[in-house]
């Protein structure tokens, strides 16, 4: 029992104030142990993370060279390059004789870019777009290259036919020589146009792919696109102005199943096939 101080009643052991008069009565023994005050923990300073250098993307390495042991399938891209000339037929004959008109015009300066023209225009068939006589054109932001493939080209071929006029036996040279120069300037062009290499690293990379284990097939290609072409001027030269697109269309599928087409579209209308 608790008294109270005041008026003496006695309370129980658990009252905390007089039943009586209301005086506060002596805490009880609970009451009396101080409350554990829990301290505020310190303030912990974070470690200062170790700064590192830089974060820095991953290097893009370079688009990887064409393998050179390639599938060459010499009636499959006769057969593509023939759907790609036949799809537009018109508007390729047109720029073909344009082209003709142009660089008999200019004694043969602006046959290199007008090239470069037609292939762009095979390209556009490719990615399933309409093409235009204007296409023919875009050649000529790379005259320069175009041009200088162009002589270089020229070159090699009237070297080749000059062999066969000093004597017959180098005929022979001319003729195993003159079909794989037709197909590497056929591989020089695009690679200007589309991966925008100079008229150096174009031949290299070129000469790398025909000059291979497979230079016997790509000797075909070459002697192939060459009697297409020939045939092609036989009769005024009028069907050139078919040959010489489907040729063109041709070199431009090879030249899609060997090295890729930059920018390929999401659904290309003829996908490479594999090699």
């Amino acid at each position: 029992m608790i008294t109270c101080p005041k008026c003496g009643t006695e309370s129980a052991e658990t009252a905390r104030f007089c039943r009586r008069c209301g005086t506060r009565l002596v805490e009880s023994s609970w009451e009396e142990t101080p409350t554990q005050i829990l301290e505020t923990p310190p303030t912990v300073s974070l470690e200062s993370r170790p700064t590192g250098s830089a974060y820095l993307p991953p290097a893009i390495s370079p688009r990887p060279p064409a393998p050179t042991d390639v599938r060459v399938d010499v009636g499959r891209w006769l057969s593509e390059g023939w759907a790609l000339f036949t799809r537009q037929w018109p508007t390729f004959a047109l720029a073909t004789l344009v082209a003709g008109f142009l660089s008999l015009v200019t004694l043969t300066i602006t046959t290199g870019p007008l090239l470069l023209g037609l292939y762009f225009m095979a390209f556009q068939v490719m990615r399933g777009e309409k093409i235009q006589l204007g296409d023919l054109f875009k050649g000529f932001e790379q005259f320069g290259l175009a041009f200088l493939a162009w002589i270089i080209e020229i070159f090699i071929h009237l070297s080749l036919g000059g062999l066969t006029e000093r004597a017959p036996l180098m005929g022979l040279v001319s003729l195993a020589f003159s079909p794989l120069a037709f197909a590497l300037f056929a591989f020089v062009y695009p690679l200007i146009l589309d991966r925008k290499m100079d008229i150096a690293a174009a031949l290299n990379e070129a000469w790398r792919i025909v000059i291979s284990r497979q230079w016997v097939m790509f000797w075909v290609l070459g002697i192939v696109f060459m009697l297409i072409l020939t045939a092609g001027l036989l009769g005024c030269g009028v069907g050139v102005f078919i040959t010489a697109p489907w040729i063109i269309c041709a070199a431009a599928a090879a030249y899609r199943d060997v090295f890729g087409v930059h920018s390929w579209p999401p659904e290309p209308l003829f996908p490479p096939h594999e090699r």
